[in-house]
């Protein structure tokens, strides 16, 4: 079940956003409008143009033409990094941790996105800086405890011998811990089975309870796996957004279906 809100001003906005390769127009034109504690779902076949989408808002690419803003801010030009540092902080479709690391150290790398401790303070305030990374594990083991209490308490065990669900958790804990105010998931379901794809969906669904200000968009191929989490669903096929609504609104469009399966 989805929390609905009677007004929140747009977060992120993008208008008419471009992108081509050579002759090929992997995304065309893309208005989107994701408000401040929405969680937003673009879904589309593969090869729709859905990851395309979030390496512009990502700054991986830069649009052929277009513009995205984030809070009143155009963020067309600015590095992956400042656009980071700006609040934008992304996921991918293969965990992307580090196997023979820890669960706590893994946390911690999103705690150090925000902020970490110049060469002057680890050489002579040596005291401080243990303060810190002990707020700091505290910090990371109370966000991945909300998720799970046994990946919390099991901080030492190294991410590859966990599941696949509770690699996402642990990662998706990670981005949390940057403190985003949009969280951008490319397909956090891919490769689970049905069991572990409602345990994320619910999880994902529970972070707008904990985080009402932090903005979510998942990028699916998958319909089933936003319907009961989206408030709002674009669809997009062959870069070109063909409708948005609920998740009940775009399912029964005829240009939906046709996307999906070729036709009624």
């Amino acid at each position: 079940m989805t929390v609905q809100h009677n007004f929140r001003k747009p977060l992120l906005t993008t208008t008419n956003l471009t992108m081509q390769f050579g002759g090929l127009k992997a995304l065309n034109s893309v208005d989107l409008s994701i408000n401040e504690g929405q969680i937003f779902g673009l879904i589309g076949p593969n090869g729709a143009g859905k990851t395309t989408f979030f390496n512009m808002l990502t700054g991986i690419y830069r649009p052929t033409s277009g513009d995205v803003i984030l809070d009143n801010t155009s963020i067309v030009g600015k590095t992956p990094a400042e656009i980071a540092n700006a609040g934008t902080i992304r996921t991918f479709q293969t965990c992307r941790l580090w196997d023979n690391m820890s669960i706590l150290e893994n946390l911690l790398l999103g705690t150090y996105m925000r902020e970490k401790p110049g060469l002057f303070q680890t050489l002579f305030q040596y005291t401080k800086v243990k303060t810190d990374f002990t707020r700091k594990a505290e910090e990371a083991l109370a966000v991945v405890e909300k998720f799970d209490p046994a990946l919390a308490s099991d901080y030492n065990r190294k991410v590859s011998e966990l599941s696949l669900v509770d690699r996402r958790r642990v990662e998706i804990s990670r981005a949390i811990l940057a403190r985003p105010r949009l969280l951008l998931l490319d397909e956090p379901a891919a490769g689970m089975d049905p069991s572990e794809t409602r345990q994320l969906m619910g999880d994902i669904t529970k972070l707008q309870e904990r985080y009402p200000k932090m903005s979510i968009l998942v990028i699916e191929h998958d319909m089933t796996v936003i319907s009961g989490m989206a408030e709002q669903v674009a669809i997009l096929n062959f870069g070109t957004k063909i409708a948005q609504g609920t998740f009940d609104e775009v399912k029964n469009n005829p240009e939906v279906i046709a996307a999906y399966l070729g036709g009624e």
